[in-house]
């Protein structure tokens, strides 16, 4: 029974694609966790702010393990977060690389894109940025490298952004 309510779950989402996962943006975050759930993420503690509300699981997303962020005001999604693994500095930019691939390949060129293999190195004492960013179908979608507070120096992680495009 649980996997036939599963399934009969997931069929609307994937016949409709949502601005981020399972949801559209101002869309209620009621059923989020059930959502995810049922498409195998778990349920995982996050510090809540004072001015929304955050669900957090994780799953998997561009073919890896991720933690997954839906940031809700008023009950409605206002943006969906992914927050990938640290890893060493060559490696964060190479999963970075990827995944500015996969969205490239999803949205098109970026709107905005200061990574190397776009700008070259401008200056060999300035550290190489890694962020990009999309508009496209109502959305915006950023990526970026960077630093978790308090990790070491050495490490970084990749982190997407899916928000309402304002215009």
């Amino acid at each position: 029974m649980r996997t036939l309510l599963a399934t009969l779950l997931l069929l609307p989402i994937t016949a409709v694609a949502a601005d981020f996962r399972f949801l559209d943006f101002d869309a209620g975050c009621a059923d989020v966790e059930m959502r995810e759930v049922a498409a195998g993420s778990v349920p995982i503690p996050w510090r809540q702010p004072e001015d929304g509300e955050l669900h957090a699981f994780r799953g998997r997303a561009f073919d890896r393990e991720v933690s997954i962020v839906y940031f809700c005001v008023d009950g409605k999604l206002f943006t969906g977060n992914y927050f990938f693994p640290d890893e060493l500095l060559k490696e964060a930019a190479e999963s970075y690389r990827r995944i500015y691939d996969e969205l490239n390949a999803l949205y098109g060129a970026p709107f905005l894109d200061d990574t190397p293999w776009q700008n070259g190195v401008r200056n060999p004492l300035i550290k190489p940025r890694y962020y990009a960013s999309w508009r496209t179908s109502g959305r915006s979608v950023y990526a970026t490298l960077m630093r978790r507070r308090g990790a070491p120096d050495s490490t970084r992680h990749v982190f997407v952004v899916f928000s309402r495009l304002r215009t």
